[in-house]
């Protein structure tokens, strides 16, 4: 009765539209059952299976005076979108009597009527409805989120939506989809100091899941906001759905699945739609409960191959649908379609960081996951976690922001961390040991610090046989270190220096065993190149038909000292024996010209006592904390990370790799670009 007093005209209407559907003239909303979307309110038609969702004066006014427009607009797109799917047939599908195009048949509900007032000056006097069928009758739910197998048949109903209008030149001239297209925000989100305070916010209301990020990735974001939504509007080569969350999906057990509100559909990316709908729907379960250590990322490398599996699902379902013939045509569509990925996942992130994280706190997340309609990264701190931290890398590996000491920004840095080494297994089972929940506390402490003295005590360890394999597959991925020697033509290049640089290839590494080791496995592929021969234009340095790789002492770890075995190296001359005699590679030579016989901190302070030793570390030495006190200083640290800086950019290669460690990575990072990293073991991230 409300609504026929506001909107008397519409609502009769309305009644005729729904004909038997309904008793009497009135359309009540249900007290017991109502959806409430973020958008619209969606409420049932009273004793029959129909749901109707209608927008009126009320629902626009709620919204902020500048979001009134661009959320009637969609409104009105919505009602397009179901009326063209019901009047005109499409790529030839469809009769043209009503009936909807085949290919689309079994992605939405079946839609009896569409109506919508005539555009209005006042925006808030237009309303819309659209009478479609009560999915929950035919046998449909909606979860709150997404497991894995329910995530992957998402993506294949969104690959059909694409696959349906891929190309099509009626949407492309169209507008573009989602809300979050910078043509739609206020301008006042890209504002850098006000992004960087609300990230600021977000760091101190969740310290534990921020923790080793970037103070500056709100800033970054706001920067990048512009060139990122230039990349996502230039590569819109489909339809998207624009809004692919759990609230707008229904789904049954057999893996069917069908989508409603259209209201943010358009032109679009669908890396826009797939990053979306990862971002908002997986169940926290998939992403487990972040990172564990200062030196592990188990489950941050988990939640990736959830994301890399259900990408490659996507991809396959996706490219299954376009009926690509030949293998190579697949393989290149596959890589052109991928290289987008980031670029729309950060563009989605920006919003998420500048907008709808602004109040955020862990009390709102847990009032959030008791109501229906939000999506999980307003509901979840591990999704916080998530998406922060691989949004972090994403922008380190897309748009590095150079400091003085690597400018002009024409070189690329591809920095590696190292495979498994004994040490990082002990680390992980200590990580393992306090997590126990059947030990005692008492016990689980002692067993936690027994592991990790055994870890701190190895003294250069050597990798174990899981990071050998793991150095191995990614020497086979990378397969002549194609991604090092690839000029990442998918993104601008900075203007060219005065003078033209050389295109040979510098390959370095830390001197310490494991990261000898890790670079032997990596670089081996390049040994196939013919000598002197050119990869991509970049030339590979050999010496004696094997690949050279020069050792330089700044690479190295965080020197651990005297008590921090693990994280000190081995004189020159025990290097030398053991890559010669020990373990010789035949595709690798490691040049150690540079490299002093003592370079290490341990062997300086060894030489400055008169003991030749020191005793190890004991479980209680490090319950103390004791495995620093010798340890290099921040100082020293900082200066030598400035000495590796200027060094690499007075270099004549306009590529250069070094594998190096994941602590020293991070202060090179932080020092360097400003956006610490943490690399996983065996990652590679190109800067």
């Amino acid at each position: 009765t409300a609504l026929v007093r506001k909107d008397a005209p519409f609502i009769e209407e309305l009644t005729l539209a729904l004909g038997p559907h309904v008793e009497g003239p009135q359309v009540e909303e249900p007290s017991d059952f109502v959806l409430r979307g973020r958008q619209a309110l969606i409420f049932g038609a009273k004793r029959k299976s129909s749901i109707v969702k209608f927008v009126g004066r009320e629902h626009t006014a709620a919204k902020p005076e500048a979001l009134q427009r661009p959320f009637v607009e969609s409104c009105r797109r919505e009602v397009e979108f179901f009326r063209s799917l019901t009047g005109k047939p499409v790529d030839g599908d469809g009769d043209g009597n009503g009936n909807r195009p085949a290919a689309l048949a079994e992605l939405f509900p079946r839609v009896s009527a569409t109506l919508a007032t005539p555009v209005s000056s006042d925006c808030r006097d237009e309303a819309f409805a659209l009478v479609m069928e009560d999915l929950y009758v035919a046998g449909y739910a909606q979860p709150p989120s997404l497991s894995e197998a329910t995530a992957a048949s998402a993506l294949e109903a969104l690959s059909a939506l694409h696959a349906h209008f891929w190309a099509d030149p009626a949407v492309l001239g169209g507008d573009r989809g989602s809300f979050w297209a910078l043509e739609r925000r206020p301008q006042e989100e890209l504002d850098a100091v006000a992004a960087q305070e609300r990230w600021a916010g977000v760091v101190s209301a969740f310290a534990a899941e921020c923790r080793d990020l970037p103070l500056t990735l709100g800033r970054d974001l706001a920067l990048a906001a512009r060139e990122l939504d230039a990349v996502v509007s230039s590569t819109a080569v489909t339809m998207i759905h624009g809004d692919a969350k759990p609230a707008n999906l229904f789904s049954k057990t057999d893996g069917l699945v069908k989508l409603i509100d259209m209201q943010w559909c358009g032109k679009g990316n669908p890396f826009s739609d797939v990053a979306y709908l990862l971002c908002t729907s997986l169940d926290a379960s998939l992403l487990k409960s972040g990172i564990t250590t200062a030196t592990e990322q188990e489950d941050d490398a988990d939640a990736e191959l959830v994301f890399a599996r259900l990408i490659a699902h996507y991809e396959r379902s996706l490219i299954a649908r376009l009926n690509l013939k030949s293998e190579a045509a697949r393989l290149e569509f596959s890589r052109r379609l991928h290289a987008s990925l980031d670029v729309c996942f950060l563009d989605y992130v920006r919003i998420v960081v500048l907008s709808l994280w602004k109040t955020a706190s862990p009390a709102s997340m847990q009032a959030n996951s008791l109501k229906q309609g939000f999506s999980m990264v307003n509901r979840s701190a591990r999704h916080l976690e998530w998406i922060s931290r691989r949004a972090a890398r994403c922008l380190a590996r897309l748009r590095p922001l150079p400091s003085h000491l690597l400018a002009p920004p024409h070189k690329t840095l591809f920095l590696i961390r190292h495979a498994e080494a004994a040490h990082n297994r002990c680390f992980a089972d200590a990580t393992a040991a306090a997590a126990d929940e059947r030990a005692a506390p008492p016990e689980a402490s002692h067993r936690h610090n027994e592991l990790k003295a055994a870890g701190y005590n190895l003294l250069d360890p050597a990798l174990t046989p899981e990071g050998e394999e793991a150095a191995r597959v990614l020497g086979a991925r990378l397969h002549a270190c194609q991604a090092l020697l690839d000029s990442f033509e998918a993104h601008p290049r900075h203007a060219e220096p005065e003078q033209p640089e050389s295109e040979d290839m510098l390959l370095l590494v830390s001197p310490m065993r494991r990261a000898m080791q890790t670079a032997a496995r990596v670089f081996a592929p390049l040994a196939a190149v013919g000598e002197g021969a050119q990869y991509r234009g970049t030339r590979v340095q050999k010496e004696g038909g094997r690949v050279k790789v020069g050792v330089v002492a700044e690479a190295r770890e965080r020197d651990g000292g005297l008590f921090r075995r693990c994280d000190s190296g081995s004189p020159r001359s025990r290097l030398a024996h053991f890559f010669d005699k020990v373990e010789p590679c035949a595709e690798v030579v490691f040049d150690l010209a540079a490299l002093g016989e003592r370079w290490s901190l341990r062997e300086q302070q060894l030489a400055a006592r008169a003991e030749a030793d020191v005793p190890l570390l004991t479980p209680q030495c490090v319950a103390d904390g004791r495995q620093n006190e010798w340890r290099e200083t921040t100082e020293a640290l900082d200066a030598r990370i400035d000495a590796l800086a200027a060094w690499l950019q007075a270099r004549p290669e306009s590529r250069i790799a070094v594998v190096g460690h994941g602590d020293f990575w991070l202060a090179f990072t932080k020092r360097v670009y400003g956006r610490p990293v943490r690399l996983a073991n065996c990652e590679c991230v190109a800067w």
